[in-house]
């Protein structure tokens, strides 16, 4: 009778924390495999390539904007017309708001490059380690 008490103690001292272990070491491989996931890997490399090109296309429509003030500032010095005023106001305005989202997609580019530091470079290789934010 003894033995079968001893058993049944050393089983419940033996078997519940082993249970523990083994449901911790499994939640942690799930984690790792849907981290090396062939296609969680794709899915966060065609993100990068989405973001990288959502900002360059909002860069080159800053760089229209800045070459546009250039050259009116050029053709018109300090006192343009009122009506090209009154355009590049509302451009400005129009810009602001580029700029703004321009600028929260490289914060977000910026804070997911961070969280999937483990990527060697050579997987991303032509996208930067950072966007830095852009000011007119």
């Amino acid at each position: 009778m003894t033995k079968y008490v001893l058993g049944l103690l050393l089983l419940l001292i033996v078997g519940i924390p082993g249970c523990y272990v083994f449901n911790w070491a499994s939640k942690a491989a799930g984690v790792v495999t849907e981290e090396i996931d062939p296609r969680t890997i794709l899915d966060r490399y065609e993100w990068f390539i989405e973001q990288w090109n959502a900002v360059q296309e909002q860069d080159a429509t800053l760089n229209a904007f800045k070459s546009f003030r250039n050259e009116t500032k050029k053709e018109y010095g300090d006192k343009p017309p009122r009506d090209v005023r009154r355009d590049m106001q509302l451009q400005l305005s129009e810009i602001r708001g580029i700029l703004a989202n321009r600028n929260r997609l490289a914060r977000e580019y910026r804070s997911a490059i961070q969280k999937i530091n483990y990527v060697p470079a050579t997987m991303l290789p032509h996208f930067p380690e950072s966007i830095p934010s852009y000011s007119l």
